[in-house]
C-alpha cells in the first residue's frame, strides 16, 4: 500500500476566503452607494415652487426618493471601509446630526410636516432580495478559480 502525503493548507484557504468576502463585500457598498445616488438624481415628480432668485424646483411626491435640487445629499454619500479587515462597511451620508444636519433622516422618515421620502429603505430592499445570490456567485467563484473544474 503506498503512502500518499496530504498537505493541510487550511489558514492559507481561510485567508483566501476571507479576502474574496472582503472584496465581495466592498463591491457591494461600492454598488450600493451608487443605486442610492441614483436614486437621489431622479427628478421630483411632485408639487413645483419658486425658490429665493427665481429659480424653480419640482419636488418629489410623498414616498419617492427626494429629488435633487442642490446636489448636497447625493454629493455628501460616501462608503466608509475603514473596518474592512472585520468584514464591515458602511453606506453613508456626511451629513449627519453631528455636523448639526438631521436633513437626511427628515427625509427619509419625514417630519410633522414633511412626508417621508425614503432613499435608503430603498437600497435595504434591494439588498436584501440580490445580497444572498451576490454570496452564492463569491462563493462559487472561489470554488471555480480554486479547484478548476
Amino acid at each position: 500500500m503506498a503512502n500518499k502525503n496530504i498537505k493541510w493548507n487550511g489558514p492559507k484557504v481561510r485567508e483566501q476566503i476571507r479576502a474574496s468576502v472582503q472584496d465581495a463585500l466592498s463591491q457591494i457598498a461600492i454598488e450600493g452607494s451608487s443605486t442610492i445616488k441614483q436614486l437621489l438624481n431622479q427628478a421630483g415628480t411632485g408639487r413645483t415652487y419658486k425658490q429665493k432668485g427665481g429659480r424653480r424646483h419640482q419636488a418629489s411626491a410623498p414616498g419617492q426618493p427626494p429629488a435633487p435640487n442642490f446636489g448636497t445629499l447625493r454629493n455628501s454619500i460616501q462608503v466608509d471601509s475603514s473596518m474592512a479587515s472585520k468584514l464591515r462597511f458602511r453606506i453613508g451620508t456626511n451629513l449627519g446630526a453631528s455636523e448639526g444636519s438631521p436633513y437626511p433622516l427628515f427625509l427619509e422618515f419625514g417630519t410633522r410636516n414633511i412626508a417621508p421620502r425614503p432613499y435608503w429603505r430603498v437600497l435595504v430592499g434591494k439588498l436584501r432580495k440580490t445580497m444572498p445570490s451576490d454570496m452564492k456567485q463569491l462563493v462559487k467563484k472561489f470554488l471555480d478559480k480554486r479547484f478548476k473544474r
